[in-house]
């Protein structure tokens, strides 16, 4: 399992709670703003929550996690809805589904699973396309 940030802070805090539980299956990496330093073919299951709109490079990043999910491997966004005006989040921190598919068609996903049980963000499962 590995946990990937490239903030020096946001690693630090992970390296001491992988250290207080006396953790040994997490491999924390640092990764940059285009890459995750993951290898490849070795992820079942990439999960962010409220990141992708946050990403500088984001074709980079996706073209980074199709390269390091294994072939039948699948990423997870959560992201707030850009679709509906009333969620209170300013509208650069919100993505629509239609844009989220568009992205991840140009860089090897599809959809494969949505679902809407959270109040104000998207559940979105996409698949790896080989």
């Amino acid at each position: 399992m590995f946990a990937v940030d490239i903030q020096d802070e946001m690693l630090r805090i992970l390296a001491a709670r992988k250290l207080e539980l006396g953790d040994s299956v997490v491999t924390i990496v640092k990764g940059t703003e285009q890459d995750t330093y993951l290898p490849s073919a070795s992820v079942d299951l990439a999960f962010m929550v409220d990141v992708y709109h946050e990403l500088a490079y984001p074709q980079e990043m996706l073209q980074a996690l199709h390269k390091a999910l294994k072939p039948s491997g699948k990423l997870q966004l959560v992201e707030y809805r850009g679709e509906d005006a009333s969620v209170p989040i300013k509208p650069l921190h919100k993505t629509t589904v239609a844009q989220l598919n568009k992205e991840m068609a140009a860089n090897g996903f599809r959809l494969s699973s949505r679902k809407d049980f959270l109040p104000i963000q998207h559940f979105l499962v996409y698949e790896k396309i080989p």
